[in-house]
């Protein structure tokens, strides 16, 4: 129950991002705290199954285009059971552009340690490692506020 409400107050606005050192799709190593000084994070916590998170896509993908030279870098973690229906997501939405993480593959509880207790959960980070964003559920409202936060960013 301690451990828990650790977690909960670690991954809320405000908070320090829990760091991670995991594997993505390519097997090569993606430590969240390697970003901090030089970038902002966009965290997706997602799964091949759920409808509404691969319905984000084309919105992160014209996202990630539009600010990743600015500074702006995505990290998508999907909490699928089925590495192989995972990595066919990944091709099919085209998503391979920005790094893909399993938690299955790294035999993570990643999940929990950002309390993610539905998905699609975007969570935003800052340079110094801040969490000062964060989104449950998917649609366009959602969008909205993500795209008003990172442009408030970034078009100054």
């Amino acid at each position: 129950m301690a451990e828990r409400l650790l977690d909960f107050k670690n991954s809320r606005i405000g908070s320090l991002a829990p760091d991670f050192i995991l594997k993505d799709v390519n097997r090569k190593t993606v430590r969240l705290s390697s970003f901090h000084k030089n970038q902002y994070v966009l965290i997706d916590f997602w799964a091949s199954w759920c409808s509404s998170c691969r319905e984000d896509f084309p919105f992160l993908k014209e996202l990630y285009t539009k600010y990743k030279d600015q500074g702006l870098e995505f990290i998508s973690i999907s909490i699928d059971e089925n590495p192989q229906s995972w990595k066919k997501a990944i091709e099919k939405e085209k998503i391979e552009i920005w790094k893909q993480i399993s938690t299955k593959e790294n035999k993570s509880t990643i999940e929990d340690t950002y309390v993610v207790t539905a998905i699609p959960v975007k969570i935003l980070i800052d340079k110094e490692g801040i969490i000062i964003g964060r989104w449950v559920g998917g649609g366009s409202e959602k969008e909205t506020a993500i795209e008003k936060m990172i442009t408030e960013i970034f078009d100054k």
